[in-house]
């Protein structure tokens, strides 16, 4: 008698344990020929490129440079000058993250990014920098199975038992770079650029998703400008001789009096999806029904202005994605049939993850703190930027209770203690505070939870000279999931005859690592036995998906 088994095979996530951290890097910058002189460095800013992780047993090993943006302020005489300059692979960085349970087989996605620079300049005029990096790992174990979906007989009837769980099946993930060149204008309307100081750049996913063979991610980037604008020339306006003047060749060239607003020391622009990208890697086994979830980083930026009124840009962007299949299962978990003929199932017990829930929060953050009275009194905001930090997540059953801060940066326009226009910058880390308690039914203390927060809107007003009010929308990304124990078949299998001193027989499917020595001792009979029982001679080494016949009295 034959069967006929249907089989679907899986890759399966197995969270393992992350790990993140801080490290203070440090390196000394000159600046670079033609450049004035630097009196204070008003603001300064990192891009991370970091290369695909090192998985080592027990660490995973992340390694990039870092480009160095600063704004500083120079004095040529009695002038006080502005200026931007761009240090690139400023550093090198090498970061050994311990995770304790990982192997060389594990999958990991890593970030690395700049959280601060503390930049100052030494007597020589050479800039110090200590630079804080931010990193965090995640890592997976993928384990590859198969389960038995469905047994039938040509000539029998098969009475089998079913059982229905979700489960996700990896697919793979991929990693793109891609340089764009584009160019954004401003308006009629806007100052014409003299020199440019700071180009931000913030990407935004707007969609991914899978197409035969392919992961598609789309996105744009908002450009925020930082300039100082151009003067514009007052034209010389021909005149005609008053009444009774007599004759003259030519008109007389006056200067007339202008009502034209008074040109700021610095201006701003912020264009709001100002460079649209599609980033596209082939994958394998990819298409329309997969999900990808995708991250998107910037690792370079360069801007140069042409005829005044145009940014040419050049981005290089790496987007990094995992694809996944969310899938309901019904898999066998018994099967009889009729007459006296039985039917062997190969069992195992397996980790696998289980969803318990999800969700995504939106949160207003909002303070008006005050800034202290050494800093420049504020006159405007040319740009600022907020990043979230979650400090507590504690699981209580069917609530989740997340609380933190939110980091708050800014450049603004300001009046020094002379009545002067100057540049000054702004870090806020108090008053910004957050704890928010979310209702997820189903969730309990132990199991995992992962949380990614973002603050896509930041407002920044000015109250008065020392105040400034603040309202930031702070996003989180929940999922709550648990480890759960759930036996399953890998195989199934019409039943041999037994040895007569013997009901039925087991049969074992060898995985990655046994050996006769370890299936001897874990079902309670010798080597010698086994290698004879399965006719395998001196072999001693078993290849993974070997099957043996161990008899049930063992």
């Amino acid at each position: 008698m034959s069967i006929n088994v249907q089989e679907r095979a899986l890759k399966i996530p197995i969270p393992l344990s992350g790990t993140e951290g801080n490290i203070i890097e440090e390196c000394l910058l000159q600046l670079p020929a033609g450049y004035p002189g630097i009196v204070k460095v008003v603001y300064a800013e990192g891009i991370v490129d970091f290369r695909e992780p090192v998985v080592e047993l027990g660490q995973v090993v992340l390694a990039g440079t870092v480009d160095i943006l600063l704004l500083y302020q120079s004095q040529v005489g009695a002038e006080v000058l502005y200026k931007g300059v761009t240090f690139p692979r400023a550093l090198e960085f090498t970061i050994p993250a311990e995770i304790a349970d990982l192997t060389p087989d594990a999958k990991v996605a890593a970030l690395v990014e700049v959280e601060s620079i503390t930049a100052t300049v030494g007597k020589d005029g050479n800039i110090n920098c200590d630079v804080v990096l931010a990193y965090e790992v995640e890592a997976m174990q993928i384990h590859e199975t198969g389960l038995v979906t469905e047994i039938t007989a040509p000539d029998k009837k098969v009475k089998v038992t079913k059982d229905t769980f979700a489960v996700k099946d990896f697919v793979g993930t991929v990693e793109v770079e891609k340089t764009l060149e584009a160019a954004v204008s401003l308006a009629q309307s806007d100052l014409p650029i003299a020199e440019l100081l700071r180009v931000g750049l913030k990407p935004r996913i707007d969609h991914s998703r899978c197409l035969a063979g392919k992961v598609v991610i789309e996105g744009s980037l908002d450009v925020e400008l930082a300039y100082l604008p151009a003067r514009p020339a007052v034209e010389p306006q021909p005149t005609a001789p008053a009444e009774g003047e007599g004759e003259v060749d030519d008109f007389a060239l006056d200067f007339p009096e202008t009502t034209t607003p008074p040109v700021p020391t610095i201006a701003k622009k912020v264009i709001p999806n100002g460079i649209k990208f599609v980033l596209n890697a082939d994958l394998a086994g990819a298409d329309p029904e997969k999900k990808v979830e995708a991250k998107v980083f910037l690792t370079e930026v360069g801007a140069t202005v042409a005829a005044g009124n145009k940014v040419e840009l050049m981005v290089r962007l790496k987007g990094q994605a995992q694809v996944v299949q969310e899938l309901q299962l019904e898999t066998v978990i018994a099967a009889e049939i009729d007459g006296d003929e039985r039917i062997d199932l190969n069992r195992r017990m397996l980790l696998m993850p289980q969803k318990i829930a999800g969700t995504t929060k939106e949160l207003v953050v909002s303070a008006t703190p005050g800034i202290a009275a050494s800093k420049a009194e504020l006159k405007e905001i040319l740009f600022s930027s907020a990043k979230p930090v979650v400090s507590q997540c504690k699981i209580a059953p069917d609530k989740l209770t997340i609380a933190g801060k939110v980091r708050l940066e800014l450049v603004y326009l300001g009046e020094n203690e002379l009545g002067e226009e100057t540049i000054d910058h702004l870090t806020i880390d108090k008053g910004f505070d957050f704890k928010e308690v979310i209702d997820l039914p189903g969730i309990e203390p132990g199991m995992l939870v992962k949380v990614a927060a973002e603050v896509p809107t930041v407002a920044v007003g000015i109250v008065d000279p020392f105040t400034l009010e603040a309202n930031l929308l702070v996003v989180f990304n929940i999922e709550v999931c648990d480890l759960v124990q759930r036996e399953i078949v890998l195989e199934a299998a019409v039943a041999v005859p037994a040895p007569k001193d013997s009901a039925s027989i087991r049969v074992v499917v060898a995985q990655k690592g046994d050996t006769l020595w370890k299936l001897a001792r874990k079902y309670g009979t010798t080597v010698e036995f086994l290698a004879a029982y399965n006719k395998l001679g001196e072999a001693a080494e078993l290849t993974p998906g070997q099957r043996l016949r161990i008899p049930s009295r063992y």
